[in-house]
């Protein structure tokens, strides 16, 4: 019986092979949880960040971060979600409910809670390698099983806002989505996004 929603059927779906974007679905194997830090291509920390260890459905496994910053008050309070809101995203596409700490930490049940859970990350052509080799940049932006429509609307709702300056779908090769997995494990083509954080919404 053919089915529909479901990202197993993606190769089959040829329209969509040019588009330089690329949907599928990833299990948490394993997380950790990092506050006040500064990668050295950051201009400022963030307050939280999670660094994903994915099961991709290969041979090896895949690794994602997703972070971001507080607005704050000019007391120093917390106003809101923030740049930090894509960590919320997160947990609300994985389908955890719950609040921050006193001290705005994720509880401890809430990261064991995340371990097996699955959401869907998209892939986004950025460019042509200097080997000639497409380069891949993941979205920090994930959604939730069974919504792939929706997550490509953001995404291309972002990129025709300007927040996704990278974003270039007539580079490279026509798109095959087994080789992209491989070549994010053999020839690091797919990268976590790593512009500052400010670039997306």
């Amino acid at each position: 019986m053919l089915d529909f929603g479901n990202s197993s059927n993606r190769q089959s779906n040829s329209p969509k092979k040019k588009t330089g974007v690329f949907i599928s679905e990833a299990t948490i194997k394993s997380l950790t949880v990092k506050y006040d830090v500064k990668e050295e291509w950051q201009k400022r920390s963030d307050d939280i960040a999670l660094y994903l260890v994915l099961d991709v459905g290969q041979d090896f496994d895949y690794e994602m971060r997703i972070g971001g910053y507080f607005n704050r008050n000019d007391d120093g309070t917390i106003k809101n979600w923030g740049a930090a809101l894509k960590v919320k995203i997160l947990l609300d596409s994985l389908g955890i409910e719950g609040k921050l700490t006193d001290d705005n930490r994720l509880p401890d049940e809430v990261i064991e809670d995340m371990v097996g859970k699955k959401f869907l990350r998209l892939s986004y052509v950025a460019g042509t390698k200097q080997n000639g080799k497409t380069l891949w940049y993941d979205w920090n932006e994930v959604g939730k099983i069974g919504q792939e429509d929706r997550l490509r609307e953001k995404f291309m709702k972002a990129v025709n806002d300007g927040w996704v300056k990278n974003y270039k779908p007539n580079t490279g090769d026509d798109f095959n989505p087994s080789e992209l997995e491989k070549q994010s494990s053999n020839d690091k083509d797919v990268k976590s996004f790593v512009l500052p954080f400010c670039l997306v919404p």
